[in-house]
């Protein structure tokens, strides 16, 4: 999301990194633009200890690639409240993926 802090390294880690205690579950909802493009109306992702919502995020667009179309124009929300910079999640959070939505 450009300029919105949420995208970034993923932290999945590479292969010189300890590996990182699984901390719970996120549940992901795509939303419009998002949900047609990733085929999906949600996802469940196991979390790591001091994972944020960009990492989420990036773990989201890695898991269905055709959602780089549309990243950059995303807004993300945690637990129903917008968000613009990276926040940490915990397991039972539920994060949203909002594409941008046009009407009228």
């Amino acid at each position: 999301m450009e300029g919105s802090g949420l995208q970034g390294d993923a932290g999945h880690g590479g292969k010189d990194e300890e590996p990182v205690c699984k901390a719970g579950e996120v549940q992901a909802l795509l939303f419009a633009r998002a949900q047609e493009l990733a085929g999906v109306s949600a996802v469940a992702l196991e979390i790591q200890e001091g994972w944020t919502t960009a990492n989420c995020f990036a773990a989201v667009v890695a898991k269905y690639p055709a959602l780089k179309a549309i990243s950059s124009c995303m807004m993300v929300a945690l637990n129903h409240d917008y968000v613009t910079e990276p926040v940490l999640v915990k397991d039972g959070d539920e994060l949203a993926l909002i594409p941008p939505i046009s009407g009228g």
